[in-house]
């Protein structure tokens, strides 16, 4: 199986920078097994790189695989490698890292520098795995496993075997599964091909009635209701078949509705529907992958984990968050949607020119950028950014030093003017036709403290 890095990432790779780490995520589905691995990796490196100082570190969950020696007659050139890997290094959850140290000078140097950097070819590298399949247990309570197995990579493909003759309630049964595994899918994709009356060699999901039994060589017993069943296929031990069986197509809906609905309680390789509470009417725009429209949605709900809205290092990638909206949202003119942005930063060293911007749809959004050095002969941190500016009365708030409302006047900035004074220190903010509003914290530092106001972290709320 060939997994090039660009089905893993889905853009370009490049690490930038004296030690920078770029890391790619890999599953392995849980009815398979790893059982020989490589990676053909191609990386073209600057010229501008020294030899024999400079290489790029292979790891794979966290365990350094192979060191590849930047040579001086690499300069510029795509290096090309394979590195066998060891298949027992592999989990459920892997992580492949590379990692480029890279050196320009033999003098002191800026470990920003622009001259250190490595592109990754993301077509030309990726993961060649051999895998032997698992005969998992029939056991519902791993369903949706494995027929969708959220550490699988590209599309969803699970047939269904509908019998010889399906009508319109048994595609509509049919619908109601498709329907939540594509779901569950999400950008992955997922497709449903359909037999008739053979069993196909891989993962299916198979509907029965005595109208229509199941496919020559599947022996079931007779339903004696909405019944959801786990089985081996007759002929592939690891292949599995997920049965829905009743006395009509009544009870084949029933089943189905049971499976989606009440999946928790189920355990063991049958489940007998006894009864399905009522289906509460579902309001609008209530789809289970379009985000709310009547309440503040959390970016945390928009990701897997946490960890995906967590960025380190010189030159971090971007923090991606997807989602989705009804396609007949109507926004009126002079409305907009509110991006309420709450972050936590290290200061950065006094030479660096910090910033944050954020793209919607690749389109340029509102940016702060943060600055820490010397204003007017005093230690400072500068944030400025060109989205909305305060309002005038958030601004006289500040110059009184007291606010008497709340909701966006001048409560937020008070406080924060009182902290600063707490610590010895100002906070201002400047405006300037045709600038960015720039907020300034000025702190009073002395030779005995310089060390310790580096060490400081900043927390921020940034509410454009």
């Amino acid at each position: 199986m060939q997994l090039p890095l660009r089905q893993l990432t889905g853009n370009r790779l490049t690490l930038r920078g004296a030690h920078s780490e770029q890391r790619i995520h890999l599953g392995v589905r849980l009815d398979e097994i790893v059982v020989r691995a490589r990676l053909n990796l191609a990386v073209t490196p600057s010229p501008a790189l020294l030899p024999t100082l400079s290489h790029l570190q292979v790891r794979l969950n966290d365990k350094l695989l192979s060191v590849v020696p930047i040579r001086a007659d690499h300069a510029g050139e795509r290096i090309v490698r394979t590195i066998e890997l060891d298949p027992r290094l592999f989990v459920d959850d892997n992580w492949l890292s590379l990692r480029l140290v890279g050196h320009y000078t033999l003098a002191c140097e800026d470990p920003l520098h622009n001259s250190l950097w490595a592109e990754v070819d993301v077509d030309a590298t990726g993961f060649e795995l051999a895998i032997r399949p698992l005969a998992l247990e029939d056991e519902l309570a791993l369903f949706p496993a494995p027929w969708f197995d959220r550490r699988g990579a590209g599309r969803v493909e699970v047939p269904m075997v509908l019998g010889p003759q399906p009508g319109h309630d048994r595609l509509s049964t049919a619908s109601i599964i498709a329907s939540w595994l594509g779901s569950l899918a999400g950008e992955r994709g997922a497709v449903f091909p359909v037999r008739r009356d053979r069993l196909p060699n891989r993962h299916a999901i198979v509907l029965v009635s005595p109208q229509q039994p199941g496919p020559e060589g599947l022996e079931l017993p007779e339903a004696l209701g909405p019944t959801v069943r786990l089985m081996r296929h007759p002929k592939l031990p690891h292949v599995k078949l997920l049965v829905l069986q009743g006395r009509n197509e009544q009870e084949l809906r029933t089943a189905a509705l049971g499976l989606i609905l009440g999946r928790q309680a189920m355990s063991g390789s049958t489940a007998l529907v006894h009864e399905l509470a009522p289906i509460p009417v579902r309001p609008p725009y209530d789809a289970p992958n379009w985000v709310a429209t009547d309440k503040p949605v959390r970016l945390g709900e928009l990701v897997p984990e946490r960890a995906a809205l967590q960025l380190q290092g010189a030159h971090p990638d971007a923090v991606r968050v997807r989602w989705r909206t009804p396609p007949d949202l109507w926004q009126g003119p002079g409305r907009s949607a509110l991006l309420n942005l709450r972050y936590r930063t290290a200061v950065p060293a006094p030479t660096d020119n910090a910033l944050m911007s954020l793209a919607l749809n690749d389109m340029a959004q509102p940016r702060l950028r943060i600055t820490v050095g010397l204003h007017e002969g005093e230690a400072c941190i500068r944030l400025s950014h060109n989205g909305r500016r305060p309002p005038a009365e958030a601004l006289d708030a500040l110059a009184a030093s007291r606010s008497q409302g709340s909701g966006g006047l001048g409560m937020g900035l008070v406080l924060c003017q009182r902290v600063m004074r707490s610590l010895q220190g100002d906070f201002r903010i400047t405006l300037a036709p045709n600038e960015d509003t720039t907020a300034i914290l000025h702190f009073d530092e002395t030779a005995t403290d310089r060390a310790e106001t580096r060490k400081r972290g900043l927390a921020l709320r940034l509410s454009p």
